[in-house]
C-alpha cells in the first residue's frame, strides 16, 4: 500500500465512525448523548471552547498545511 492509500483508508475510517456515532446517539436515546448535545455542552464552558479552538488549529497545522 502506499501513503496515499493508506491516508484514504484513515480518513475513510474516521469518517465511518463519525457516522456511526451519529446514528448509534439517534437509536439509543437515552444512553449515548447526540453530537449537537455534546458539542452544546463543550462549547458553552469557554475553557473547553477555547481548548476546542486551540485543538483544532493544531490539527489543522499538523495535518494540512503540508
Amino acid at each position: 500500500m502506499t501513503s496515499y492509500q493508506v491516508t484514504l483508508a484513515v480518513w475513510a475510517t474516521v469518517a465511518s465512525l463519525a457516522i456511526a456515532t451519529v446514528v448509534i446517539s439517534h437509536l439509543a436515546r437515552d444512553s449515548v448523548l447526540k453530537v449537537s448535545e455534546l458539542m452544546r455542552i463543550v462549547l458553552t464552558n469557554r475553557y473547553l471552547r477555547t481548548f476546542v479552538i486551540l485543538g483544532w488549529m493544531w490539527l489543522g497545522w499538523h495535518l494540512f498545511a503540508r
